[in-house]
């Protein structure tokens, strides 16, 4: 009977593949691609930091046929090629040091200007549009392969996940915003379909304000349609519900406390890296984001990490992330942190 249960064992570790959707515990995740030439360095001297997830930004403009890619100081967009083959080198580089890259879909918008500038333009009409974007992204970052209809900015390398950082609230409807269905449940359906058995992390980045019956806020429609691995919850830039502010604690748990498919979905708490990162009302000390996290992940072990916009704001106050990192009992690559190159410039 033990030999027995012993080579079952071995059979189901040997023919049940190990899903990377479920990452090492705590998390510490950034944003990259988005950060001034000034103080951005190359991806790669990020992935020796002590992070387990790189998220890059952002694929900003999609639906209606159109899929932009745009990392604004990185060199690689639709509209600008030449910094791609760097990029793809330092992704299997950040892979090969199990540090997943995720593709983030959104960023600020056009009617989000007075904040962030006016990138971004995107959202889905229909279910088609959802699954043709599906296509488009499984071919360019995913497992699909290249061909004349599709660019692989990236070559070969394939991608670990996407993100969804959608802030685009601004479509109204004669029935008004419960009426209207944003889609991006069908977008991730698809893109799982054409995964396939190959593993995809798929995550979120919702703003931390939830209301209007699941619709207003396009994401919180979507984790009430379909599972999400992660939620990397914006906990600034809102007067009520980011970090130390009144409603804080109610966001926190309306997020840990979603029913149907994303009712086990883990919570990241989302933070600004700098004090130039966000209005100086909302940045959190790191001694301080520590305290909260270590709190919250007591009482619920599905609040699992912390999250940094972005990357680049380790150049300006490294001893921020240090902080964090520290407190999350992380480590760094000591010899790539002395060897690390100057920001691009």
């Amino acid at each position: 009977m033990f030999t027995f249960s012993v080579i079952a064992l071995l059979f189901t570790l040997l023919v049940v593949p190990i899903s990377t959707s479920q990452l090492p515990t705590p998390l510490l995740v950034t944003y990259w691609g988005q950060g001034s030439r000034l103080t951005q360095k190359p991806l790669r001297s990020y992935c020796d930091l002590g992070y387990n997830v790189v998220v890059l930004g952002f694929v900003d403009k999609f639906g209606n046929e159109t899929l932009h890619v745009e990392m604004d100081t990185a060199d690689c967009s639709t509209k600008n090629t030449s910094g791609c083959n760097a990029i793809a080198s330092d992704i299997t580089y950040c892979q090969n040091r199990n540090v997943k890259v995720l593709m983030s879909m959104g960023g600020a918008t056009v009617h989000d200007c007075a904040r962030h500038g006016c990138p971004g333009e995107y959202r889905f009409d229909s279910a088609d549009e959802a699954n043709n974007t599906a296509e488009q992204m499984y071919h360019m970052f995913f497992a699909g392969k290249k061909n004349n209809s599709y660019w692989r900015p990236f070559g070969d390398v394939q991608l670990d996940g996407v993100d969804l950082d959608i802030e685009e609230t601004s479509v109204e409807t004669p029935e008004g915003y419960q009426a209207y269905q944003w889609h991006y449940d069908e977008f991730i359906a698809k893109l799982r379909e054409l995964q396939g058995q190959k593993d995809l992390i798929v995550s979120a980045a919702p703003e931390c304000h939830h209301g209007c019956l699941s619709n207003c806020n396009p994401l919180e429609q979507a984790v009430n349609l379909t599972k999400f691995d992660y939620l990397f919850v914006q906990f600034y830039n809102d007067p009520g519900c980011s970090l130390l502010k009144p409603d804080f604690d109610s966001s926190l748990n309306y997020w840990l406390n979603l029913r149907g498919p994303s009712s086990m979905t883990k919570i990241v708490l989302g933070v600004p890296g700098d004090i130039d990162e966000t209005d100086p009302t909302y940045f959190v000390p790191p001694e301080n984001v520590v305290s909260i996290y270590s709190e919250k992940h007591k009482h619920n072990n599905r609040v699992d990490g912390i999250g940094i916009w972005q990357a680049s704001s380790n150049t300006t106050d490294p001893n921020f992330f240090r902080i964090i990192r520290e407190g999350l009992g992380l480590h760094a690559d000591i010899k790539a942190l002395s060897d690390q190159p100057s920001p691009t410039t």
